[in-house]
């Protein structure tokens, strides 16, 4: 946007989207770890780029993914770390009604990809965002509000190159007190674009797939009567001033 910040912090360059901070960092880092992480999150890129995944421009939307791919991802980080993949086929009966295969039995249990502090820090961050007192540009727009208040929620959007692809992301809190209780934990993606891979004409994520994405949390916590849940903080978290 040709305006110069300045130093930022970590927090502030996540929450509102700073591509330059992002590119920086994953020089910082290296580009093949940013790589290796994304795989450990779930991550398959297009076959398309025949495996030259390592390329300066991956952190602002260069390179493609499958959208529930990321869905999992974003579960990943509300699940403490935690991947559990993605799936489509719940329950297998033959003709005589006979389980074949059930996923609430058959699935495994996830595998601990990162550590739940650090999982922890970006649902933080990007919670930030839903939330007017903490993110006055997003927060009163997309805040969730119920009876009884503003329901806590992360909310992430993405714009890839060209406009092509425009993206909400974000999830809200299961039971805190009970890590094993799915009660109102849910992650919801949305994808807006061109089924022609036409750019669209200079609207950005946060002025189309936020407000679907918005619209969709409210109406489904409110049929579905979610409780309101705050974000469980970890062990191993430490907040200073």
């Amino acid at each position: 946007d040709n305006r110069e910040r300045g130093p930022v912090r970590v927090r502030d360059a996540l929450k509102y989207s700073l591509n330059i901070p992002v590119s920086k960092a994953q020089q910082m880092i290296g580009t093949a770890q940013v790589v290796a992480m994304a795989e450990r999150l779930g991550l398959e890129f297009d076959p398309a780029h025949n495996g030259e995944h390592a390329v300066p421009s991956l952190t602002l939307g260069t390179l493609g993914i499958h959208q529930i791919d990321l869905a999992g991802a974003y579960g990943t980080i509300a699940n403490d770390g935690r991947l559990m993949e993605p799936y489509l086929i719940e329950r297998i009966e033959d003709s005589s009604g006979n389980v074949i295969y059930d996923h609430a039995t058959d699935a495994g249990d996830g595998e601990q990809v990162l550590s739940a502090a650090s999982a922890y820090l970006v649902t933080d961050i990007l919670a930030d965002n839903t939330d007017p007192a903490a993110n006055s540009l997003w927060g009163p727009r997309f805040q969730l509000l119920t009876d009884d208040g503003r329901r806590p929620a992360t909310l992430k959007t993405g714009t890839t190159n060209d406009f092509r692809d425009l993206q909400a992301y974000g999830y809200l809190a299961g039971n805190p007190d009970d890590p094993d209780d799915p009660t109102g934990a849910i992650v919801t993606g949305v994808w807006v674009g061109n089924s022609d891979f036409s750019a669209i004409q200079d609207v950005f994520a946060a002025d189309g797939p936020t407000f679907i994405w918005h619209d969709y949390m409210v109406e489904v916590a409110a049929r579905n009567e979610l409780p309101v849940y705050d974000f469980r903080r970890p062990d191993g978290v430490t907040e200073i001033t």
